[in-house]
């Protein structure tokens, strides 16, 4: 679900930040510039994992800004295909349900992704799974459900992303296999 990516950049200190050590200051520039992104081709940025080479700083005309040189690894959220993850429901709509892991919200569900019966219960605003064994409703109260990863979609450029709305990032997920759904349902 989380892997390590090394990155290099070019991260610029601003003057008000250079009383500070200069490792706690870049530290601070790359959390800032890169938590809670998402970057193309590899998926959403937690947090940095540690600094590995730290350049030296270059000053450019005209900007107050020590720009250093930095190799550093972060924590980018990934999932890998067939990975199961238990999270909760954040909503569920006629299009699917939607499931958060409390840092990221954007995994879907779709229909055809769910237990074969399952269904839209438009008085209770939920997904049914109706089974030989009864009715089983998808509701957040009965618990967190177990989920695979069935496909990530890649980031998209700001252009692309303005014209659809839709998000950055997004994990197409299935409760349809055994074992996979509200844990009560195989309890």
């Amino acid at each position: 679900m989380f892997v390590l990516v090394k990155m290099k950049d070019a991260v610029p200190i601003p003057a008000s930040e250079l009383s500070k050590p200069r490792s706690l200051a870049v530290s601070n520039q790359i959390e800032k510039k890169y938590s809670n992104r998402v970057l193309l081709g590899t998926g959403l940025c937690v947090c940095l994992y540690e600094i590995e080479e730290l350049g030296e700083g270059l000053i450019y005309p005209s900007d107050s800004a020590v720009h250093v040189r930095v190799t550093f690894s972060l924590v980018v959220f990934r999932p890998f295909i067939g990975e199961v993850i238990t999270g909760s429901i954040h909503r569920s709509t006629p299009e699917g349900l939607w499931i958060s892991l409390g840092f990221f919200q954007d995994i879907f569900v779709p229909p055809h992704f769910m237990q074969d019966g399952s269904e839209w219960d438009e008085e209770h605003q939920l997904w049914v799974w109706k089974s030989e064994h009864g009715d089983a409703m998808l509701d957040p109260a009965f618990g967190s459900p177990r989920f695979v990863d069935r496909k990530n979609t890649p980031a998209r450029t700001g252009q692309e992303q303005e014209q659809e709305d839709e998000p950055a990032f997004q994990v197409m997920a299935s409760i349809k296999d055994d074992g996979l759904g509200l844990a009560i349902w195989w309890e």
